[in-house]
């Protein structure tokens, strides 16, 4: 396996650093995982299993690859100090070092299962977390049924710019009603907490689908990419159609 070829299985371009390579492997690695926890057969386990080991290769070359640039550029540089990136893998918890806006905002917030919001949101389980904030699924007590709850992290709650812009940002997203749009119900604070309450989709995001088609190889054909597209430009257009007063 060569250079260009490992740089492709892992989705990276050239001059990745080490960092890069763990993170990339490493989210690589838990997609592969995941889908063999979940094969339905022997044969695609067998499939997937298979795919593990040219991720480890591709991991390792580049990883070493990283290291020889990394050694010649300090070399280069007399007087220089500091961590190389070829000690990456010495340091404590490397191969979660992709995670760590993920772990941040869950770190400065973490509501419990079963926790009331605005006396009416019931909080089920944590599904995602980002730079803005943490998305759960939560019981609407008033619709009787699962919604999206996103809640603003609280260091940015304290920014009066960061939470105005969140806050119309979701008032904009509310107006907005389209079968490719996301469906926005309102915009609500229980106390310090703000957040957005919207409609809880299942299944699989865009990005998901395509890295799994990428790690298994299996191309999209011209018709399946046109009627994405389709999609996509119809609730982007529609978008743009809604009068925007947020500036």
């Amino acid at each position: 396996m060569d250079g260009e070829k490992s740089l492709s299985l892992l989705g990276l371009q050239a001059g990745a650093s080490a960092v890069d390579v763990e993170a990339a492997y490493s989210a690589k690695q838990q997609q592969v995982s995941n889908l063999l926890e979940k094969a339905p057969t022997e044969g695609l386990k067998a499939k997937y299993q298979q795919m593990l080991e040219p991720l480890a290769q591709a991991r390792d070359l580049l990883l070493a690859s990283a290291s020889d640039a990394s050694s010649e550029k300090e070399a280069a540089t007399p007087g220089r100090g500091g961590l190389s990136q070829s000690k990456f893998e010495d340091l404590p918890n490397a191969s979660a070092r992709h995670s760590q806006f993920e772990e941040k905002a869950t770190a400065e917030l973490s509501l419990q299962e079963g926790q009331l919001l605005a006396g009416r949101y019931k909080i089920e389980e944590k599904i995602a977390a980002g730079g803005m904030g943490v998305v759960y699924r939560a019981f609407d007590q008033n619709r009787n049924e699962d919604i999206a709850i996103k809640v603003m992290l609280p260091s940015l709650v304290k920014n009066p710019r960061a939470r105005e812009k969140f806050m119309d940002e979701a008032r904009l997203s509310s107006k907005l009603t389209h079968a490719n749009i996301v469906n926005v119900f309102d915009v609500q604070n229980d106390s310090e907490l703000f957040f957005i309450t919207m409609e809880l989709l299942e299944g699989q995001d865009l990005r998901d689908v395509m890295e799994n088609r990428k790690l298994a190889r299996s191309a999209f054909t011209k018709e399946e990419v046109l009627e994405l597209l389709a999609h996509i430009v119809a609730g982007l257009n529609h978008a743009h159609q809604v009068p925007c007063t947020v500036i």
